[in-house]
């Protein structure tokens, strides 16, 4: 348990560590975190502009639709203002009202019953001290509200930490932000940003699902929405089986992605590793550490094999965790598993391929990317692979699908007829499974 404890393990110290634009980017974070968890859109929060340009005495707002509100968002309607500095009862007196006049937006949220809140990350006040903060905020507005119905409210450092450890996937954030991070762990965001154009979508069956009822063969859009329900129940067990290729981590990002269908995955709730990363913790310690916290977290585990899916799975299981459990592998096999569901996930039209070459390498002439997209059979990776061997000026009209072959496998490297003679033996383990008497594969043996 001392390697997973380090996942939830974050401090004090550790928001101190955060310079003004990174405080303001974790309360940011905060504040779209927990209103997603409680059914509002991350829409209700707004930040932007310039650290250094002038804000009016608002770094973060938050407007929610709702007439009653509680936790660590005091109002529905709460503006924020960070300070990458130690504030004590003067330096908040002038901050509230430079040159003795209450600051606009500060008389215009509690006009509106609404709430203001100063963070600081400097400050890790006592009780006593924090009495004190908050008596220089009532006194700030005293004059004009003497009895107003809003809430004023001082969050230190400690504040925040207690905040950040509620939301798994902004203590990874946080992790990063600082150089502490957990090896081959990411957050929603760091997966988001490997993709550069939109999630597209076609009208072929590309999601099988044989194990409920009605949804066999299911369009993207209607397979988004079934694994999104699948994946709302806590302590469920779902596994994505696809060839190598055919998108299955970008569907994986895309169940987050509120621009995709309708009723995303809460992304504050999320955390990923691929185990060709040498995770560290090991996901199965990582599950342990959030039922020991009570974290609600939607676990994804890219590249899983059935042993370790079928470990995670008996424990999300018999512990009755919080945890919803995403394993991704490829699996040509037709494997059953217990208190799971199984999707797999077919490889795209070509018009859909032909459609990603085209936005990915606007500088290929017609036919290239039709070309690209026939030849890849509906495998993203493979037409981004051959793409990219297309010099400027080339164009790949007239070649045979043995010389696409030849350049998907080249690449740009030297022509090597021994790898390749390599490569086809190899290929002949993936193309065929023999079993003998046990039951189990015994390929090599019979090669």
């Amino acid at each position: 348990m001392s390697g997973a404890a380090s996942l939830l393990d974050v401090t004090s110290d550790d928001v101190g560590k955060l310079d003004d634009k990174k405080l303001r980017e974790l309360i940011a974070l905060l504040c779209e975190a927990e209103a997603e968890r409680n059914g509002f859109p991350r829409t209700a929060v707004t930040s932007g502009g310039h650290q250094d340009a002038p804000d009016g005495g608002v770094d973060v707002r938050v407007e929610l639709a709702t007439l009653e509100w509680s936790g660590n968002i005091p109002k529905p309607l709460t503006i924020f203002q960070s300070k990458d500095s130690e504030m004590g009862p003067a330096k908040i007196q002038a901050e509230m009202r430079p040159g003795g006049v209450l600051r606009t937006v500060i008389f215009e949220v509690l006009s509106r019953g609404g709430a203001y809140v100063i963070v600081s990350n400097r400050d890790n006040a006592s009780d006593l001290a924090y009495q004190g903060r908050k008596t220089a905020m009532e006194n700030a507005v005293s004059a004009e509200f003497p009895d107003h119905r809003g809430a004023l409210q001082f969050y230190d450092r400690s504040r925040l930490a207690t905040w950040t450890r509620s939301h798994p996937g902004v203590v990874l954030w946080l992790r990063n932000a600082i150089g502490r991070p957990l090896h081959g762990w990411k957050t929603w965001a760091e997966l988001q940003s490997i993709y550069d154009t939109k999630f597209l979508v076609d009208d072929v069956v590309r999601l099988r699902t044989p194990q409920l009822p009605n949804t066999e063969d299911m369009g993207m859009l209607d397979g988004i929405s079934c694994l999104r329900l699948a994946l709302r129940l806590e302590g469920s067990s779902v596994r994505l089986a696809g060839l190598s290729g055919v998108g299955k981590t970008r569907l994986v990002q895309a169940l987050f992605d509120p621009t995709v269908g309708t009723d995303a995955l809460p992304s504050h709730e999320f955390v990923y590793t691929d185990i060709s990363d040498d995770p560290i913790p090991a996901p199965l310690e990582i599950c342990r550490q959030l039922h020991a916290e009570g974290r609600s977290t939607i676990v994804v585990v890219d590249n899983c094999p059935p042993e370790l899916h079928t470990k995670l799975t008996n424990y999300v299981a018999q512990s009755k965790c919080r945890i919803r459990l995403l394993t991704v592998e490829y699996d040509v096999r037709e494997e059953e598993y217990e208190e799971t569901s199984v999707f797999r996930m077919e490889p795209a039209s070509v018009d859909l391929v032909e459609n990603l070459i085209r936005i990915r390498f606007p500088e290929l002439r017609s036919p290239d990317p039709h070309i690209i997209a026939e030849f890849s059979g509906g495998n993203a990776r493979v037409a981004i692979s051959l793409a990219k061997t297309v010099n400027r000026g080339e164009t790949l009209s007239g070649l045979k699908k043995g010389d696409l072959f030849r350049r998907l496998f080249h690449q740009r490297n030297e022509i090597s007829e021994e790898l390749l003679t390599v490569a086809r033996c190899c290929s002949l383990v993936y193309s065929f499974e023999f079993e003998n008497k046990n039951g189990y594969s015994s390929e090599l043996l019979v090669l």
